[in-house]
């Protein structure tokens, strides 16, 4: 696992998983208030679907998500 780092590190814990070729990315928000965080992904950049919602993402490197207390997502390529 490799920590992304950003700018709610006290709030926020995000960090990427690669093997075999697949790519995860999990994002948590582990406070009880709604945050906005900038993740520095530029290593990470390219096209993912959130796991549970099937949404479509891209990453761009320096992406900013907001999350509810407690929410999280997590990243698939």
């Amino acid at each position: 696992m490799v920590r992304i780092y950003s700018n709610q590190m006290d709030k926020v814990i995000s960090f990427a998983r690669e093997k075999n070729g697949d790519k995860v990315i999990s994002i948590i928000n582990f406070s009880n208030q709604p945050v906005t965080v900038t993740l520095k992904t530029q290593y990470d950049t390219g096209n993912y679907t959130e796991l549970f919602s099937g949404k479509k993402i891209e990453l761009k490197g320096n992406d900013t998500f907001t999350f509810q207390p407690f929410e999280y997502e997590v990243l698939v390529k």
